[in-house]
């Protein structure tokens, strides 16, 4: 009834800010994003993953950036599993498709970056989600830490390191071995180069990041 009646406008009007181009259209879509009704939030991150439109890169580096600058107070919000699902899958499907990340795309704000990877850490380590899930947070906080990883301290490198670690394992699903194996390939090399130029701590940082290249 009333849901699907407000996925379908949701989805017409996602599609038409993307036909026309339109900044103030899609302005409205943000706000649509941060609005109390999780059923049209989820309809418009849904069609983000489902609309080739997404994928022209104005729009998509637009709908990226949105989402990672307001990536914080949706964590905060303590959101549900689905929406919290959807959000970084949406994040996850522009990243693939935008072969060069701009750095704007990135939240902006060190301390902003960090708190997200630190919320993204802790849901890892003591929520019980499902493979593909956890699959997406990981991949999500590997995306944030290859833009900043010289910034961020080392403690949550060193928990990122051995979430890989435990997904990398052979008794892991197939889907989070597969969402660890291409956190390495966005974040790997660039937290080894960060810790290769930073203090004599950052040693065994290395030594463990360059050890699950060997074992992936």
């Amino acid at each position: 009834g009333s849901g699907i009646f407000r996925r379908a406008v949701s989805h017409f009007l996602c599609t038409q800010a993307v036909r026309t181009g339109n900044t103030h259209q899609l302005e409205q879509i943000g706000t649509l994003l941060l609005c109390d009704d999780v059923e049209v939030r989820v309809a418009i991150l849904t069609w983000i993953t489902q609309d080739h439109g997404c994928k022209e890169e104005r729009v998509g580096h637009w709908m990226l950036k949105l989402l990672l600058n307001n990536l914080q107070r949706v964590l905060e919000e303590e959101p549900s599993l689905e929406l919290l699902k959807n959000w970084l899958e949406a994040i996850v499907f522009l990243q693939e498709n935008q072969w060069e990340l701009e750095s704007v795309s990135i939240p902006e704000g060190l301390a902003q970056q960090e708190h997200c990877i630190e919320i993204l850490l802790c849901k890892m380590e003591v929520s019980n989600y499902g493979p593909v899930l956890q699959s997406l947070v990981l991949r999500t906080v590997s995306l944030l830490l290859a833009e900043s990883c010289q910034a961020i301290s080392l403690a949550l490198l060193e928990r990122w390191v051995t979430l890989l670690k435990n997904f990398i394992h052979p008794t892991s699903s197939e889907v989070m071995r597969l969402g660890a194996a291409t956190s390495l390939v966005q974040a790997g090399v660039k937290v080894i180069s960060c810790s290769l130029t930073a203090s004599l701590e950052h040693a065994s940082l290395t030594v463990r990041a360059v050890h699950l290249y060997k074992e992936n």
